[in-house]
């Protein structure tokens, strides 16, 4: 774990540097090759990122949230002039609404708010620059952890269902964002705030589930999935895992209201089609199907079970 907190990196060739877990707190990072380096929990709180070139770099759970030290003020990570950053890699990091994204990204629906000294929830976030060890049983780590060949195996194995099941989980949540634009719009503050909350929820979720559908090759019976078909899918699995992690936040806080049925069956679609890809999903409690609002479907989350045919 290498420690270079305000370094002076200044036009650095960092190309396929291994920086894992790397403490770049305020480091200089300006005109900096960073192309297929691995930053994975790498910490760039207030780093000055000016023509820093991040094509094909791992940059899963690295942190670019805004970090409130023992004194004002804040860091703020400023990403705006980065060059050849993604939104998929963005997808994967670690950061908060303050994180400044270059024109074209957008924050994740899983980044929170910064939550300043004294704020709810505080304690439980854990600290952007301490070098103590971070466990983490979230799915979005399993999925993390899981070998890219682990997951072409797994889709070799259950293609064409995958896809058939991903496009049916598209259309049910198109369904119940539906359902929830025909729900009187309310006009207290607090209600409205949420109502919009889980409009972008949805939505957020739907076009993770869409980009998989789109990523999963319409394979011939004797084609083969190439690796790097299957590390894109592996990032967007990787989202959808976040998203997963967030409805189950929602329950536990009993936020985000509008019923929680639809959180429940949210959770159980997209973790069915992490199954897919043999990776099990054990919840706090255990999910065998969810319906998704009163009026709208009925999500079967039994592994690896796509939609039942229409009766004729």
């Amino acid at each position: 774990m290498a420690d270079l907190r305000e370094a002076d990196l200044t036009g650095a060739d960092l190309t396929g540097a291994h920086l894992r877990e790397a403490k770049l707190v305020e480091a200089d990072l300006r005109k900096a090759s960073l192309r297929h380096a691995d930053l994975k929990e790498a910490v760039l709180c207030g780093a000055v990122i000016e023509g820093t070139d991040f094509g094909d770099a791992s940059l899963n759970e690295t942190i670019v949230r805004t970090d409130y030290g023992a004194f004002p003020p804040p860091l703020i990570t400023d990403l705006s002039r980065a060059q050849n950053l993604t939104q998929i890699q963005v997808d994967t990091m670690r950061g908060d609404t303050g994180t400044i994204l270059p024109e074209g990204l957008h924050h994740p629906a899983h980044w929170p708010d910064p939550k300043p000294p004294g704020s709810p929830g505080r304690e439980s976030e854990p600290d952007a620059t301490s070098t103590a060890p971070r466990g983490s049983s979230s799915i979005r780590a399993k999925v993390q952890e899981r070998p890219v060949a682990e997951l072409r195996h797994a889709l070799k194995a259950s293609y064409p269902e995958t896809a058939v099941l991903a496009e049916y989980i598209v259309g049910q949540i198109q369904n119940e964002i539906a359902a929830h634009r025909v729900t009187a719009i309310p006009n207290d503050a607090a209600a409205l705030s949420n109502y919009n909350a889980k409009l972008n929820f949805l939505n957020e979720t739907l076009i993770a589930v869409q980009r998989l559908h789109e990523a999963i090759p319409v394979a011939e019976h004797d084609q083969k999935v190439t690796p790097e078909e299957t590390r894109r899918i592996k990032e967007i699995l990787i989202d959808i895992a976040g998203k997963i992690d967030l409805a189950v936040r929602y329950l536990d806080n009993d936020t985000g209201t509008y019923g929680n049925l639809w959180k429940i069956g949210l959770i159980g679609a997209c973790s069915s089609l992490l199954g897919c890809f043999g990776i099990p999903v054990t919840l706090g409690a255990p999910i065998a199907a969810g319906v998704v609002s009163a009026s709208t479907f009925r999500f079967i989350v039994e592994r690896r079970r796509g939609p039942r045919p229409p009766h004729r």
